[in-house]
Formats: structure tokens, sequence, C-alpha cells
């Protein structure tokens, strides 16, 4: 995976933070606490009977 630039993460959370985008019981969120890249990777298998 290619290196990510941490700047543009950071102020494309807070500008979706600040956007409302998200409500939760609680209220809506007031601002970013982190970020993490998850890769998932599958394997198909053909099942023969």
């Amino acid at each position: 995976m290619e290196p990510i630039d941490e700047a543009v993460v950071n102020q494309s959370m807070d500008e979706i933070v600040s956007s409302g985008a998200f409500y939760t019981g609680s209220g809506d969120l007031v601002s970013t606490k982190g970020a993490r890249i998850v890769e998932r990777n599958g394997t198909d298998y053909e099942l023969v009977s």
C-alpha cells in the first residue's frame, strides 16, 4: 500500500465531521480521534461434490 498523506486525511476527516455527516444517539460527532487502513483479502474456492 502506498504511503498516505496524513495532512490530507486529517483535513478530510475534519471536513466530514464539521459537515454533520454523522449523527449518533448522543448527538453530532465533534472531533476526530484517528484513522486506520483496513485491508481485506478474499480467496475463492471451488467446491466439487
